[in-house]
């Protein structure tokens, strides 16, 4: 009982053995298949890009081979596609691969940089079965199972970019036959005319569209199909699995006979040149059929062919590289330049406070200085005015100096100021700039007048003046802050009192007096400050001098003259002044005597043998006629007096008067 026990375990086990030396392959792939699913999805594939669907909380990678180590190189943001809607990641895009080789990918969970990662081997050919697929007028079948499964961890394949060209290795009878076929693909494959795969890092991708080609989409879903049925049949069939746990690669070197030889990489463009930059920008001078990109590290990122480099970080340093323009489907990537290095400049100063006035002259400003800063004049001729009336300036039209002083400056004249700080404009954006102020130049004293009275003017005595003394600003009816004007104060004649002006600055005055005069008006400059005008203690003169003269004398002529036997005194034309008397005298020869006298052309009595013209005002004429006087007749005179008559009055009047005093004589003596 014992023997026969003994032989019937014996044979068991010899059962169990030949069982596990049949299957022993197979089972380890389907033991690997359920611990570890790594479920990567193939969206689409093109012959140099393919594109996995994005399961949500997980991210994705390729496996590079990177200084003769595998590396994984996880997908970048700009690589993902997000859903319009809901902007969760539905796809990831890996491309410029190369046609005809096999990559292998990666996920983990986001945000778990030690985490496991599962993978999958995803092939970037086109097969006989795929293009036999896209003439069949029947659909592809998707495959809901990934594609072909790798049964070793990422970190154990040395080579995942590269297929192994050496058979499998024979580990029972059965699998005899699918070696075989595997060592013949591979040895045709040696035989072709081949570039081996390129074993460089992916450079970044821009951010795929929403939807795949509709080629792309299709190939995608022929793939999976042969993919699918390729897992199927391995699963069936366990011969068709090599002893590392992967599916032989049907027909490879039909496949690889059909890759698209690329162009060669063309040779590194110079490296770009520098066409401006600020503190947050940089701009390349543009070369045709170029494109540039900042360095990251080592790696190119974000290519443009406008050289425009935006949101970038003030006083950082920088480096651009550019290479030429590449069409992947049929050229390598061209080789990168040496890099330019920009350093951005530092970010504006904050803008200063407005500054005071320190002083002004009719054509000068000086404005308070401020520490580090310049002082900029806005040109009058960029200034405008808003719908409001209020001047609006132009930064562009500053003028800046590193003095606070502006002089040759128009009197009397509104200038607009503006400050920033000092800046070099190698290194630093420009200081941004204070508001604008305005400060007025003084009003010169030039201007001031009197009017009415003329600088070195002659007049006539008795002419009637009235004087008006104007201040140069005193018209300006809207002063703003700093405005000036002059006010008259006080004038005099040249005596030692000063005399107030009166309403209006007016004083009306008569010239009487012949002489010299001097006029004399002070006048005072006021500001305009805090609302109103302030006198400043500041005092100039305005001297005016004239003289009176004499009225210009009115002139007559009066003609005399006699008929003879007498003469007329003066005689002749005599010239008269207006308004003076002129006494005329006449004088007959001894025995005669006048006997008519004519005052213009009028026969007129005299008295006296004499005529006057009183205050004289047109031109006269006077004559006299004499006449032989009779001897009875006493001498006339011009007048009809009785001469024996006179001569006895005279008589009596001697005889009484003797009288008078002998009487008076007689009177003294009796009295004694």
């Amino acid at each position: 009982m014992d023997k026969r026990k003994s032989r019937l375990f014996a044979v068991l086990l010899m059962a169990v053995f030949m069982m596990t030396s049949v299957f022993a392959a197979p089972a380890n792939v389907y033991a690997a298949e359920e611990t570890k699913k790594p479920n990567i999805e193939v969206e689409a594939k093109t012959k140099n890009s393919i594109t996995l669907k994005v399961e949500e909380g997980y991210e994705y990678a390729i496996q590079i081979t990177k200084d003769n180590k595998t590396e994984w190189k996880w997908a970048e943001d700009s690589q993902y596609t997000e859903d319009e809607d809901t902007h969760k990641r539905i796809e990831v895009t890996f491309s410029k691969l190369e046609e005809g080789k096999t990559y292998v990918f990666g996920k983990r969970a986001q945000g778990t940089a030690d985490g496991e990662i599962l993978t999958q081997k995803v092939e970037l050919k086109i097969t006989e079965s795929e293009e036999a697929s896209k003439k069949s007028d029947a659909p592809a079948t998707e495959s809901t199972e990934p594609a072909i499964e790798s049964t070793e961890p990422a970190t154990e394949s040395t080579e995942p970019a590269i297929e192994s060209t050496e058979p499998a290795i024979e580990s029972t009878e059965p699998a005899t036959e699918s070696t075989k076929s595997t060592e013949e693909a591979t040895t045709q494959s040696s035989n072709q005319d081949v570039e081996p795969p390129k074993e460089t890092e992916p450079p970044v991708s821009v951010k795929s569209p929403k939807k795949a080609p509709a080629n792309g989409e299709a190939e995608s879903k022929e793939t999976e199909s042969k993919e699918s049925e390729s897992k199927q049949e391995s699963e069936t069939n366990p011969a068709n699995n090599n002893s590392n746990g992967t599916v032989p690669k049907e027909s490879e070197s039909k496949q690889e006979s059909i890759t698209t030889k690329l162009a060669p990489a063309a040779a590194a463009p110079a490296k770009p040149e520098v066409a401006s930059f600020t503190d947050t920008a940089v701009q390349l001078k543009v070369v045709e059929d170029q494109e540039y990109a900042l360095l990251n590290g080592d790696k190119a990122e974000s290519w443009n062919d406008t050289g425009i480099f935006e949101n970038l970080k003030p006083d950082t340093e920088y480096n651009f590289v550019t290479r030429v323009k590449y069409d992947p489907s049929t050229a390598k990537e061209s080789e990168e330049s040496e890099a330019v290095t920009v350093h951005t400049k530092i970010s504006a100063a904050a803008a200063p406070a407005i500054p005071k006035m320190a002083s002004r002259t009719e054509t000068s400003i000086t404005l308070a200085a401020i520490e580090n800063g310049e002082y900029g004049l806005v040109q009058m001729d960029a200034v405008a005015e808003n719908s409001e009336g209020i001047a609006a300036q132009s930064e562009e039209n500053i003028l800046w100096q590193e003095s606070p002083e502006f002089t040759g400056l128009n009197p009397g004249t509104d200038y607009v100021f503006k400050v920033r700080m000092k800046f070099d404009a190698a290194t630093a954006m420009e200081s941004l700039a204070s508001e604008s102020f305005t400060y007025q130049t003084l009003v010169p004293f030039e201007g001031s007048t009197v009017t009415g009275v003329a600088m070195d003017g002659v007049y006539v005595s008795g002419t009637k003046l009235t004087a008006t003394a104007v201040g140069n600003g005193m018209d300006n009816v809207n002063p703003v802050e700093g405005a000036s004007r002059w006010i008259p104060r006080t004038w005099n004649w040249g005596q030692s009192a000063f005399n107030s002006w009166k309403e209006n600055y007016t004083i009306p005055f008569t010239l009487v007096e012949v002489g010299n005069y001097r006029l004399s008006v002070d006048f005072e400059r006021e500001d305009y400050t805090s609302g109103a005008w302030k006198a400043t203690g500041v005092v100039q003169t305005y001297i005016i001098s004239f003289k009176v003269t004499a009225a210009p004398v009115t002139q007559y002529t009066i003609t005399a003259s006699s008929s003879g036997n007498g003469t007329i005194n003066p005689q002749g034309n005599i010239t008269a002044e207006q308004g003076k008397d002129y006494t005329f005298t006449f004088a007959p020869n001894n025995g005669f005597k006048i006997a008519k006298v004519y005052v213009d052309g009028i026969e007129t009595k005299v008295e006296n043998n004499k005529y006057t013209f009183k205050a004289v005002s047109a031109n006269h004429t006077i004559s006299v006629t004499f006449e032989q006087a009779r001897k009875l007749d006493s001498p006339k005179t011009g007048d009809s007096m009785n001469m024996p008559l006179v001569f006895g009055v005279l008589i009596v009047s001697g005889v009484l008067l003797v009288g008078i005093i002998a009487y008076n004589q007689r009177k003294k003596k009796s009295s004694k």
